[in-house]
């Protein structure tokens, strides 16, 4: 016994000495507990995803992606893939009709996070993607932008694609003297009919943009903009996003006002003509058509899961980058062989899109269409 000291007072020291080392052995059996727990429920779930043999993609994408990840998942896990392509809407219609008739088709769909939750999560038709998350690296929030798992407030839709959202695509031959440098410019003399939008009165990117715009100038100003635009400059409208990058590209028209992010990466990366810009007004963080949801009862539930955590993992996201051409939301994904336009700088203050944007994005859509109809009288 120590000098000064009873029993009791050094079965107390003791005790203190060892407790850093009993701490840091319990930390260790526990994570190896998590780890094997983990580990276990992974290997039950791939195991019985490879019985199930198949799943259901409902794809609203660029062409390139559907080669690149029906054959990486195949390749990696045996699990043949059958994907049914198309927009946001015609797939969304799609599964609200095949639940209202009974029949669960679909496992998971990519598409716009607003179409996702707009037109198929307020049937009931979606269910909450964190429950599905086993891989450590895919739960892990500070891998994603915002530190959040899911866009929405529910849970519903998944943004696994964040990228600044460039609202002007232009003919770097006919545009002469430096890119547009504000929204107003448009209204020059000089592009009347010259200018091509994307139509604001359907879910997209002009409705985004008008919407972005309705948000910072007030909605009475937005109309009025669009107005002008349409009437007094004459500018064309479309609603398909490749033609209207091929057309600027092709010189039918100087400007394109509000076009697909991904259209531009591929014809910038043909030698097309053309260039992006931003605008002083600023412009939006969104995830494109990049959210990934899972239908309430995706007809095989395993490969479900199998490709929902491979796809939102590390790997699953370089190769989302590279068939996408569009920057992750997971902040450990490099952006590489992207547009440095599409890259949000950290230093950069951007408008996020967000669940309350979209709620208001869909309120205006109806008064947005009733200028465009207005002008096409």
């Amino acid at each position: 016994m120590a000098f000064g000291m009873n029993l009791t007072e050094v079965v107390s020291m003791s005790l203190r000495l060892r407790l850093p080392t009993i701490f840091i052995v319990a930390t260790v059996v526990f994570a190896s507990e998590a780890a094997a727990q983990w580990e276990g429920q992974w290997e039950k779930v791939v195991t019985a995803a490879k019985k199930e043999g198949e799943i259901s993609i409902y794809l609203n994408a660029p062409a390139q992606v559907r080669p690149a990840l029906t054959k990486a998942f195949e390749e990696k896990f045996g699990i043949k893939s059958y994907v049914v392509t198309g927009t946001g809407p015609e797939l969304s219609a799609k599964i609200v009709s095949e639940y209202n008739a009974g029949l669960h088709e679909a496992d998971v769909s990519f598409q716009g996070c607003s179409t996702l939750i707009t037109l198929i999560g307020t049937h009931g038709f979606l269910t909450p993607i964190e429950p599905l998350l086993i891989l450590p690296e895919v739960r892990d929030r500070k891998a994603w932008f915002g530190g959040r798992l899911n866009y929405d407030k529910a849970g519903l839709a998944f943004r696994f694609i964040n990228h600044s959202l460039p609202p002007v695509v232009y003919n770097t031959d006919l545009v002469k003297g430096g890119a547009p440098q504000s929204y107003l410019d448009l209204q020059k003399p000089e592009l009347k009919k010259k200018v091509l939008l994307h139509d604001p009165s359907i879910l997209g990117a002009g409705a985004i943009g008008l919407s972005y715009l309705a948000t910072i100038w007030g909605f009475a100003k937005a109309k009025d903009y669009l107005s002008q635009l349409l009437k007094t400059q004459e500018s064309a409208i479309t609603r398909n996003y490749q033609q209207q990058v091929e057309w600027v590209g092709q010189g039918k028209y100087a400007v394109g006002l509000w076009p697909n992010p991904g259209q531009v990466a591929r014809y910038l990366k043909a030698g097309t003509p053309i260039a992006m810009t931003h605008l002083k007004e600023g412009f939006v963080a969104s995830p494109a058509f990049g959210c990934l949801g899972v239908p309430s009862k995706p007809a095989h539930p395993n490969a479900t899961a199998v490709f929902v955590n491979w796809f939102l993992s590390r790997e699953g996201q370089a190769l989302a980058v590279k068939s996408y051409e569009l920057p992750s939301a997971r902040l450990d994904v490099p952006p590489a062989g992207v547009p440095k336009e599409f890259v949000i700088a950290p230093e950069q203050k951007v408008f996020v899109e967000s669940e309350e944007f979209n709620g208001q994005q869909e309120k205006w859509i109806p008064e947005w269409k009733a200028v465009v109809e207005s002008a096409q009288r």
